[in-house]
């Protein structure tokens, strides 16, 4: 039956193939651990904890909490329809933003980078101009791709201490899924807020810059600069730490 299922309509919401299958599955066997997912589907056990987190982060799958154990479910069809709205809203509360990049002077640049190294000296070139005291915010990375989640993991930890020793203002927001892998890499700063509901993921601004790393086949990076674009993105991060979750 599932096959029968045209997965169009889902991967139009941006989730993967794999993710769609999990969903699926979820709606047709209930509540569920994921170890029953893991023997239905006969997926790695690294990969399917990976996945939910996602699907969890991103509000098509929830979980009731016993002591260790989660139990997940799926999010009732239904919602997928106002979670569209929610998207088409969203896009149309940021229509005026974007239309603005073209009325800034000076006009607005963007630069590609790829591969790790283009990630670093990407990262560089946004600080490259900051001065003591001036803020860093940015939005939890995340990645499908186990390998190159580690990668950025790893580089940034080691940025992080850059940042600090810069004299800069670290704030940063990431989904409550997240908290675990801020945990496993020793985070060196404690200025993280973790919220329950989907936000962006993947983005840094420091002044009138931002970064753009939406690793997840390939490793290309894009940098920003747009006093217009930083500021809706800053407004968008303040908004969400003003009412977001228990710091990190």
């Amino acid at each position: 039956m599932l096959r029968k299922i045209d997965r169009t309509p889902l991967r139009s919401l941006g989730l993967s193939d794999r993710e769609v299958d999990i969903y699926l599955f979820l709606l047709k066997l209930g509540p569920c651990r994921a170890g029953v997912l893991i023997r239905a589907m006969n997926a790695p056990n690294s990969v399917m904890h990976l996945t939910l987190g996602r699907l969890v982060a991103r509000g098509f799958v929830s979980y009731i909490l016993r002591g260790k154990t989660k139990t997940y479910m799926a999010v009732d069809p239904t919602r997928l329809i106002e979670m569209a709205d929610e998207q088409r809203r969203r896009l149309e509360d940021l229509v005026p933003a974007l239309r603005s990049l073209r009325e800034t002077a000076p006009a607005p640049q963007a630069e590609v980078y790829e591969g790790t190294a283009g990630l670093k000296n990407m990262c560089y070139s946004l600080i490259e101009d900051a001065k003591p005291g001036d803020e860093y915010l940015f939005l939890g990375f995340a990645s499908p791709n186990q390998v190159l989640q580690d990668e950025v993991y790893t580089f940034y930890r080691e940025f992080t201490e850059v940042r600090l020793s810069r004299g800069l203002a670290l704030r940063g927001v990431a989904h409550e899924s997240m908290r675990s892998i801020f945990k496993a890499y020793r985070w060196p700063h404690r200025n993280i807020r973790f919220v329950s509901f989907p936000i962006l993921q993947n983005i840094s601004l420091c002044g009138d810059k931002a970064i753009i790393v939406p690793w997840n086949e390939v490793r290309t990076s894009f940098l920003i600069t747009s006093r217009a674009f930083t500021d809706n993105l800053r407004e968008y991060f303040n908004n969400i730490w003003a009412g977001g979750g228990a710091g990190g």
